[in-house]
């Protein structure tokens, strides 16, 4: 008997909520609940501090930043929660867990709304950090590429080719530069590099490496044989130039 009731029960609460939830067209409008929905949207949460970041933002994108501080207390005491779930290693399973509850609220135009305003402080913010990292020289010409790909005015694949070019034009550069060290260089370490760099291209070139590219590229190619076969009589050789070279240089650097 008991079991019957309990099956019953059982029963009728799960048609309550089924009832309860698609009889809902969407949470209230400036509503904790709406808020809870964006939250649930965009996690999951690896951190603490990740989720109370995203729930501050989530009330921002329904209520805007003037009413903010009227749901501080409400942050804060979930905020203390995922602080508490963190420490006890239970963080993950107790933000599934809300997000499950809250998906009910994940539904209709207001929510879509609010979702897109989430999104929109995202990519403000990536900017924002994106303008601070492009100052590097660089990065300087990666900029474009990078805002692109946060605010998706050129397709993965655009981005992808972009990136390849950039790539090897600063192969380019470097090699060049390097080059170019070498050739003008006006120490005696500097002289006793090149020499040994022109007596092997006479070697297995038949010629000079007579500008900067050739140089350059020889020059790389001689360093990747060193690291890859460091032992040998050539590495040792190449090496020994190379750190007097090296020392002679800005900063020890051949770029």
């Amino acid at each position: 008997m008991g079991q019957i009731i309990a099956a019953v029960v059982g029963a009728a609460l799960i048609l309550f909520i089924l009832v309860w939830l698609f009889s809902r067209r969407g949470p209230k409008p400036k509503s904790r609940e709406l808020a809870a929905g964006v939250w649930a949207a965009f996690g999951p949460y690896e951190s603490a501090e990740d989720a109370e970041r995203a729930l501050r933002r989530s009330i921002r994108a329904v209520f805007g930043e003037s009413h903010f501080i009227e749901h501080a207390d409400w942050i804060n005491g979930h905020a203390e929660n995922f602080r508490m779930c963190e420490e006890s290693g239970t963080l993950k399973q107790r933000i599934e867990l809300m997000r499950r509850g809250f998906a009910a609220f994940a539904v209709g135009p207001d929510f879509e709304a609010a979702c897109a305003k989430f999104r929109q402080e995202l990519k403000t913010e990536a900017l924002h950090v994106l303008d601070k990292i492009t100052t590097d020289p660089e990065m300087e010409e990666l900029a474009p590429v990078l805002r692109a790909l946060i605010d998706g005015s050129m397709s993965p694949q655009q981005i992808r080719e972009e990136l390849d070019a950039s790539q090897n034009e600063r192969a380019e550069r470097i090699v060049r530069s390097v080059g170019e060290r070498l050739l003008n260089g006006s120490s005696d370490d500097a002289g006793r590099m090149r020499e040994f760099l022109q007596e092997l291209s006479r070697e297995h070139g038949g010629e000079e490496a007579a500008t900067p590219d050739s140089l350059g590229l020889l020059y790389l190619n001689c360093v990747k044989w060193a690291v890859d076969k460091p032992d040998s009589e050539f590495a040792k050789a190449f090496c020994a130039l190379d750190d007097e070279w090296k020392a002679t240089l800005p900063n020890g650097e051949t770029t």
